[in-house]
């Protein structure tokens, strides 16, 4: 890994740290339990950075999630649907990577929402010779949603996809690891 992406990387692990402590520091403000179970319900977008540790690529994008409380599972679970936009910032060319997947959260009593799910990712990759697009496996999408303020939360996530490209006959697939932070704002 290279020096920017040592940099991005120890960005996202401060960010995550800070985001956890500021969720701490709110729960405790807002009396921590209440006598309602938490809700994972409710509809969010917002917007990230990350890096990608595989391609070596920093990229900007957009998120947007929906989430359903289900307490018949468990107090404070439910599933989220989360479609996405990252566009990676290459040079010379083009690459775009859109998701739809499906995260079972768990909200717990200081208003953290821990997830983990799943999904399909559609890439469009294209320079001056090329153009592809393909259909790929988010095989693993995890991270924590923390309350920063009523409608505003901050987010960190990984995202581990599977990536198939073909080229001039050739078949290369790539498992890539993702860090990705942003804000989301309840709509």
């Amino acid at each position: 890994m290279n020096r920017y992406g040592q940099w991005i990387v120890a960005v996202f692990v401060g960010m995550l740290a800070l985001t956890a402590l500021e969720g701490e520091v709110h729960a405790q403000e807002d009396g921590a339990a209440t006598a309602d179970a938490p809700s994972v319900a409710g509809t969010s977008i917002g917007g990230f950075f990350g890096y990608d540790l595989d391609f070596e690529e920093p990229l900007l994008g957009a998120d947007a999630r929906v989430g359903f409380d289900i307490p018949d599972v468990a107090p404070g679970f439910g599933l989220a649907v989360n479609p996405a936009l990252s566009f990676y910032l290459v040079s010379g060319g083009t690459f775009l990577q859109v998701d739809a997947n499906v995260l079972a959260q768990f909200a717990l009593d200081n208003g953290i929402i821990p997830y983990g799910g799943l999904g399909l990712a559609i890439t469009h990759t294209s320079d001056d010779f090329d153009s592809n697009t393909e259909v790929q496996f988010n095989l693993l999408v995890a991270g924590a949603t923390i309350p920063i303020e009523d409608a505003i939360s901050a987010f960190a996530q990984m995202r581990l996809t599977r990536h198939s490209f073909s080229d001039m006959g050739f078949s290369i697939s790539v498992t890539a690891l993702t860090l990705m932070g942003g804000v989301s704002f309840g709509i």
